[in-house]
């Protein structure tokens, strides 16, 4: 008999998916029709548990200055208290 495989996300590592491709935004540009807007800025967004990846993000990343989190879930490492950490305007809708 076959064992049942559990899916256990990483949040670590989602924000820290997330604190990348901002930093990357930052520093290479973005190309296309967002070509000039962004640098030197990053927003993120995420809703549930990608809200709560976008604190763990921004209190790593001092590039990210705004976030938007939709219903933000507790995560492992906690969301809440890296939220604590960031020190710029936030929109929680």
């Amino acid at each position: 008999m076959a064992t049942a495989q559990t899916f256990a996300p990483s949040h670590q590592n989602f924000g820290l998916d997330l604190a990348f491709v901002a930093n990357e935004m930052v520093q290479n540009g973005a190309t296309g029709i967002l070509d000039g807007w962004l640098q030197p800025h990053a927003a993120i967004a995420g809703h549930s548990m990608g809200g709560g990846a976008t604190w763990l993000a921004a209190s790593t990343n001092p590039l990210i200055d705004a976030v938007v989190a939709f219903a933000p879930a507790e995560t492992n490492p906690s969301a809440v208290a890296a939220v604590v950490r960031v020190q710029y305007p936030d929109l929680l809708p």
